[in-house]
């Protein structure tokens, strides 16, 4: 992973108690992908900006366009690194979490 990946959400900001949230929903990322410029999304947002079929997104942080394999933005890379940090900074938490939108939409 690259060090601009997790530019705008390090584990000290996690750890400070800053919940990293994706800036296109300002909700708690959920399955969280990586454009090629190192900006991060939820899966969700990138997919309302992408339809199934496209070629391409321009993230809407830094404006670089990033090709999406096979026209699915499912198999953008995922960000492991900071679904790891979220995953560890729920753990830490001793109340429940609120659950994401994209959760809730999805029923979880």
């Amino acid at each position: 992973m690259t060090d601009s990946a997790m530019e705008s959400v390090s584990p000290t900001h996690i750890h400070s108690g800053h919940t990293p949230t994706c800036p296109i929903c300002q909700d708690i990322f959920s399955h969280p992908k990586v454009l090629a410029c190192g900006h991060s999304f939820c899966l969700e947002c990138l997919r309302a900006m992408a339809p199934r079929g496209t070629s391409h997104v321009k993230c809407p942080l830094c404006g670089r366009p990033s090709t999406i394999p096979n026209g699915d933005i499912y198999e953008l890379p995922t960000n492991f690194g900071l679904q790891d940090a979220i995953e560890g900074f729920f753990a830490s938490d001793v109340s429940p979490p609120e659950r994401s939108s994209h959760e809730a939409r999805e029923g979880r």
